[in-house]
């Protein structure tokens, strides 16, 4: 039984990030993975843009140019210079140069903000893509091993399910009309609805080129209800993608 992954690749630096979803054997742990052999590939998604680790160089990058450490201290070396002009024209009194220098003041605030918003925004961004991507994966393989007996590791609901129905089998009220495929039916429902509302929430910015998942969902954006022989012919077929047998370092 496979460990599985899915792989987020950024277009503009190149860059690709492995995600762990879940392992059918649990015996890499929580902090490792399984070797490349055994490992099968979920999810492979594309990113428009650069990982966060490229942004802040970039970002840090661009302050440097502005720092001009060789003949101004500070990152505001071209303010610094628009205020030596206006303090050296000798055509201006005290009051005018004080307020021209008040407004550039505030114009370059304002463009500060604006460039710190627009970084913050980019960095968060990526952050989001990588945590959509491993939430989605993480429904997808609860959704692919549900009928292989494997415990559910994804989807909010389900183990929200999961813990109230641990809670009613000690209280002793556990419904006796429930039998174990309901309880599995039940479950993975609630994983594909839970598959659709994270679809319906994808960035605009990832492209997915491999999921295994599209058996489960006949048409993209519409509730899809997984019923126990569905699933079943599912497995038998091997929904799941094939073997890469390959891992990506975190960029």
């Amino acid at each position: 039984m496979p460990c599985c992954i899915a792989i987020l690749k950024y277009r503009q630096c190149r860059h690709a990030s492995l995600l762990k979803l879940g392992c059918t054997d649990n015996e890499c742990g929580d902090g490792s993975i399984c070797p490349p052999t055994s490992q099968r590939t979920l999810l492979l998604a594309y990113y428009t843009w650069s990982c966060d680790d490229c942004l802040t160089l970039r970002f840090t990058a661009e302050d440097d140019v502005d720092y001009d450490v060789l003949n101004r201290s500070g990152p505001l070396s071209k303010f610094r210079q628009q205020v030596q002009h206006i303090q050296e024209n000798k055509d201006l009194d005290d009051g005018a140069q004080k307020s021209m220098i008040t407004a550039l003041w505030m114009r370059d605030e304002h463009r500060n903000m604006m460039v710190l918003k627009r970084r913050m925004a980019q960095l968060e961004e990526a952050q989001r893509a990588e945590e959509w991507l491993s939430g989605y994966g993480s429904a997808v393989f609860g959704l692919a091993y549900a009928c292989r007996g494997q415990q559910d590791l994804a989807g909010r609901t389900a183990v929200e399910d999961g813990e109230n129905d641990h809670e009613r089998d000690q209280d002793g009220e556990e419904d006796e009309t429930r039998t174990p495929w309901a309880k599995e039916d039940q479950t993975r429902e609630q994983l594909a609805l839970w598959l659709n509302f994270l679809w319906a929430t994808k960035p605009v910015d990832i492209e997915l080129h491999r999921d295994a998942s599209a058996f489960y969902r006949r048409i993209r954006g519409t509730t899809a209800i997984v019923t126990r022989r569905e699933a079943g012919e599912g497995c038998s077929k091997g929904v799941v993608g094939r073997n890469q047998g390959r891992a990506l370092n975190h960029s």
